[in-house]
């Protein structure tokens, strides 16, 4: 068994590193059945005498052979099992996922009446979802979340226009300055009351869609 056979082994299950620590001790035990070719040896008896320059002649019977060839094999499997469990463990080499399964963002769970700033900004990229900003018209043309419209809580009621343009499964998203207002919660019940099925709360808002320097306008 050479280098490259274990190299390979290392490579296949995912985990050369550690295929690498058992392989050199596999080396050394297929040392010592190389011992035992041609060089130098003499059949007698059913054993294998070697000599080496400045040593003593020593005996090297057949069982000795066979018990090489035992341990090699043994720390050769050990190197695989240990690779296929490092890999697993990691997610690396053949328990590596495909590029294509890793390439695109799973979706939101936007099953929350209310948004984290990820699930916001998720829904935003997507472009699946209309932000409607709630704060007083001043506020809306200070600065707002792009691509967001504004219906202030205290101007909604019967007679708006939002009323007969969204349609009524169309996701909305409702957002004020941040936390400590209260008012997207409320539009968001009024429109539910309305026949709105699928509006969520940013309850983050502006404040925070701002720090986290996403798209805004002007």
């Amino acid at each position: 068994m050479s280098l490259d056979h274990l190299w390979v082994v290392g490579c296949e299950t995912g985990s050369l590193h550690v295929s690498q620590a058992c392989a050199g001790i596999a080396l050394f035990s297929c040392a010592r059945l190389c011992s035992c070719d041609a060089r130098q040896y003499h059949q007698a008896s059913g054993a294998v005498i070697e000599k080496r320059p400045g040593e003593t002649e020593r005996l090297i019977t057949k069982e000795t052979c066979r018990s090489a060839v035992v341990e090699a094999t043994i720390i050769v499997a050990a190197a695989v099992t240990l690779g296929m469990t490092y890999a697993a463990a990691t997610g690396t080499g053949l328990f590596q996922a495909s590029p294509a399964a890793t390439s695109a963002p799973a979706p939101a769970d936007v099953g929350s009446p209310y948004l984290t700033l990820e699930q916001a900004e998720d829904l935003y990229r997507r472009q699946s979802g209309l932000f409607i900003d709630s704060r007083h018209p001043d506020d809306f043309v200070a600065g707002h979340i792009r691509g967001a419209i504004n219906v202030p809580l205290h101007d909604f009621g019967d007679n708006h226009p939002i009323l007969s343009i969204l349609a009524p499964d169309q996701m909305l998203v409702t957002y004020c300055d941040g936390e400590d207002c209260n008012s997207s919660a409320d539009l968001a019940a009024s429109l539910r009351a309305y026949g709105f099925s699928n509006v969520r709360v940013f309850f983050g808002g502006w404040k925070a869609w701002r720090e986290h320097k996403q798209p805004t306008e002007p």
